[in-house]
Formats: C-alpha cells, sequence, structure tokens
C-alpha cells in the first residue's frame, strides 16, 4: 500500500531541490549581467560576449565609455577642437577607437543576422548574385575593394556580409563569432582617422 505521507514528503522535497535550482540559476544570469566589463581585458570582453544571445549582446553597455568620457573632458580641457593637426595623447586615441569599435560592432549585429536571414531565404540567386545585392544595400563595393576595408563601417559591412552568406539563416548561432571578429578589428583604421587633417569633426 502506498504511503500518502513519504509521497508527500518526496514531492516537496523534490520542489524545494527544484525552486533552489531555479533560484541559482536566475542568480548566475543576473551576475553575468552585471558583470563590470570596464575592468576587464579586451580578450576578456569578448570572451564574455561570446556567451551572449544577441539579444543581450546588443544592449551590452559599452565597458570603454566611462574612460572614454573621462579622457574626452580632460582634453578638451586645454584644446578648444580647432587646431589643424590635433595632438591626441595616445592613452585618449586607443580608448576612443576601442570605444567605437564597440559601438560599431554593436551596430553590425543586426546587418549580420538579417542578412543571413535574407540569404537563406533568397539562395536561389547564388552567392555571386547575394554578394552584389547586400553589398549595394550597405553602400559599399563589390568585389570588395581594399578602400572600403580601411573604412571601420566598410570593413564591418563587408564581415556582415560574407559572414551571412556562408552561415545562411545561421545569424543568431553566429552572431557571436560576428561580434568577437569585428571587435579584432585593428585600431589603426579609427587611429588614422582621428589623426586626418580632414577629419577635425570626429569629435
Amino acid at each position: 500500500m502506498c504511503d500518502f505521507y513519504k509521497v508527500t514528503r518526496k514531492i516537496s522535497t523534490l520542489l524545494r531541490i527544484g525552486v533552489l535550482i531555479a533560484m541559482l540559476c536566475s542568480s548566475g544570469v543576473n551576475a553575468s549581467e552585471s558583470v563590470d566589463l570596464s575592468k576587464m581585458t579586451d580578450a576578456q570582453i569578448r570572451q564574455h560576449a561570446s556567451n551572449l544571445p544577441s539579444s543581450k549582446l546588443e544592449k551590452l553597455k559599452n565597458p570603454y565609455k566611462k574612460k572614454w568620457q573621462e579622457l574626452d573632458n580632460a582634453y578638451y580641457e586645454t584644446h578648444d577642437g580647432t587646431e589643424k593637426e590635433p595632438n591626441y595623447p595616445p592613452e585618449y586615441l586607443d580608448i576612443s577607437a576601442k570605444y567605437e569599435r564597440f559601438n560599431d560592432c554593436q551596430g553590425g549585429i543586426v546587418h549580420h543576422v538579417g542578412l543571413s536571414s535574407n540569404a537563406k531565404s533568397l539562395h536561389p540567386l547564388g552567392d555571386e548574385e547575394l554578394y552584389k545585392s547586400f553589398s549595394n544595400s550597405l553602400n559599399i563595393s563589390y568585389p570588395f575593394t581594399a578602400e572600403d576595408a580601411l573604412d571601420n563601417l566598410g570593413r564591418i559591412s563587408q564581415l556582415a556580409i560574407d559572414m551571412a552568406i556562408k552561415n545562411k539563416g545561421r545569424g543568431q548561432e553566429t552572431v557571436n563569432r560576428f561580434f568577437k571578429r569585428c571587435t579584432n578589428m585593428t585600431l589603426k583604421i579609427y587611429i588614422d582617422g582621428y589623426l586626418s587633417v580632414d577629419n577635425n569633426d570626429k569629435y
């Protein structure tokens, strides 16, 4: 004969364990979301981002923003921004480039995911036509050019298009790889732009 009280106690115990596990999982998620990325190295930031879904990756706070604001304010306390050849401190250039690159790569996520979806539905057109169409929609040349690759948004567009076509319909699955590759993009592209005489309206 079934012992009703023993069964009840067992179910109650299992329920408590289930609640405890749920609480621990929830705590883990919240801890992950509250991680202070500004204290991490570039490599650690990319590693952390590689574990996030696109919805959270797009909302991730820029870890370089606070430092950039401090350096930006400090710089313009002694410069009025009208110099023909700005004399930016090396740290300012480095953080500015990382700050802008992070923003640009976050912005590229929607392109990567959207293009990947379109690449799947339009695959009968063939890859060549997809490259031409997607490049035209993002205002870059195809075949890809070195000139576009030397522009921050041009290079990100090339990456988004290339990965989308090679991973048709798998944008959500490959978004972390896209972001990691994007944030590995050389900072020289940005820094050269900051130092250009024709780019004094950067800030």
